[in-house]
């Protein structure tokens, strides 16, 4: 995921198209999706928030064309069960199941683009799969002092970014519906939090 910016460049990436949010054009990397559920953007609107989301870049766009996401199961959804697995040292249902939701719906992530419906995307399976991340993290948290001391502190730092990076795309999300704010002056914030996370 930290080569996506890169491999735009080449062309094998995807980037977001072009959009027009109230007379002011959002191109690439600063990336504007509209809310594409009329009832969502109803609620948005009667609360005075954003029907846009423009929060910049991100992993969700970069990898919304066939050989991208191919690219990133192949390079990602073995790696990060592995990672995330418990193992003997780890015997907890919560770590289990929290592991299954997180992989569930990271194979939903790598299925339902963000281009074929931001909604479904953000809402639904990002919202999950990075709660999933977060329950997983804390839950595998509680265990390390099972592991050697090496292993621990190793685990420790992954699990921190892990933390860091799912608590950012949380935030982002959030942010992005009441301002534009990081979508106009840090548009790889939320690339950099999903990177982190992954």
């Amino acid at each position: 995921v930290w080569l996506l910016p890169w491999l735009q460049t080449t062309a094998w990436a995807h980037t977001c198209q072009t959009e027009t949010v109230e007379g002011e054009v959002w191109e690439y990397p600063y990336c504007a999706y509209l809310i594409d559920w009329s009832w969502v953007r109803k609620i948005l609107e009667f609360m005075h928030f954003n029907i846009w989301f423009e929060g910049g870049v991100s992993v969700s766009d970069y990898i919304a064309n066939a050989q991208a996401t191919g690219g990133m199961a192949a390079c990602y959804f073995w790696p990060c069960m592995y990672l995330y697995l418990p193992n003997r040292w780890v015997d907890s249902l919560g770590a289990y199941v929290s592991l299954i939701i997180f992989q569930v719906f990271f194979g939903l992530f790598l299925m339902n683009p963000v281009t074929s419906g931001l909604c479904m995307h953000l809402l639904v399976v990002v919202g999950i799969f990075c709660n999933a991340g977060l329950a997983h993290m804390f839950i595998m948290g509680f265990h390390l002092g099972r592991l050697p001391s090496w292993r621990a502190r190793a685990c420790k730092i992954c699990r921190t970014g892990a933390i860091l990076g799912f608590g950012g795309v949380i935030f982002t999300g959030m942010v992005c519906l009441t301002s534009s704010w990081i979508g106009a002056n840090a548009p790889f914030f939320f690339w950099f939090c999903e990177s982190l996370g992954l």
